[in-house]
């Protein structure tokens, strides 16, 4: 826990992967990047940092968790997906939670995402954790990671937030045009991100 705006430059990534790492805010004007990792489908265990299921950073600011600062293609945000393989429709929440009840999709939708997956571990894409990774489109041929953010109810050890909001990423068939729409009975804006090429550098 940090009783402070995390700033500056370099990489953030919650606990001893993966965990719950909380802060006042995040600015990421400064380069920021930030890596998650999802270990299961679904929600991360919030009342227990340390087996948390999948990495959370709660941001707790009641008005301006990130800053006042907009995600740019500057600043690269990593999904980890420490499974050996996901099914069409699979979800993963984490990531991203604000204390705010406030949709903050647009504050981090320019940021350059990128997607990986572990498989069987003998990738060499890109290296998290001191294990291996695949890029998330070519080890399945076929799929992308929608990212939204929702609505949710977290019992963090502190007590319970209501109407915060946390990331989501599903798996969907890869389309040939990316667009933008709504998602699912939410009704929650879509923003597609297109994974990169280039693997971050090992680490």
């Amino acid at each position: 826990s940090i009783a402070s705006t995390i700033t500056g430059a370099g990489l953030v990534s919650p606990g001893n992967s993966p965990g719950i790492l909380t802060a006042t805010a995040t600015d990421p004007s400064g380069g920021l990047d930030y890596a998650f990792e999802f270990t299961a489908t679904g929600g991360p265990d919030y009342t227990d940092a340390g087996a948390s299921i999948n990495d959370v950073l709660r941001l707790t600011h009641a008005s301006d968790p990130f800053s006042g600062g907009t995600f740019t293609a500057g600043n690269t945000i990593d999904i980890y997906l420490a499974v050996s393989g996901v099914a069409m429709h699979d979800e993963f929440r984490g990531g991203f939670f604000t204390d705010r009840d406030s949709d903050f999709l647009a504050t981090v939708a320019d940021a350059d995402f990128q997607f990986w997956i572990l498989g069987d571990g003998a990738g060499n894409d890109a290296t998290f954790n001191s294990q291996g990774f695949y890029s998330l489109a070519d080890y399945t041929g076929s799929s992308i990671l929608v990212g939204t953010s929702q609505v949710a109810t977290a019992n963090f050890a502190g007590g319970p937030i209501n109407n915060g909001w946390v990331m989501q990423f599903t798996v969907v068939p890869e389309p040939e045009t990316f667009v933008l729409g709504v998602f699912g009975a939410l009704a929650i804006t879509v923003l597609v991100w297109r994974r990169k090429k280039n693997p971050p550098a090992a680490g």
